[in-house]
């Protein structure tokens, strides 16, 4: 499960990945933070990752 911020906001849960990989294109000058939370087949959930963060 990928979950996105932008600047100060909130983590909200943004898309469910069916893969290891993701891209999109983001907008300028705003900072996005993303985090990651694996789910089992048994539908358990993992810590959440490290933030990443991307400013274009």
């Amino acid at each position: 499960m990928l979950y996105k911020a932008a600047d100060n906001a909130s983590h909200q849960l943004y898309e469910i990945l069916p893969t290891n990989s993701f891209s999109e294109m983001g907008k300028p000058g705003i900072k996005w933070r993303y985090r990651v939370r694996t789910l089992s087949s048994d539908g358990r959930q993992a810590p959440f990752s490290d933030e990443i963060i991307v400013q274009l």
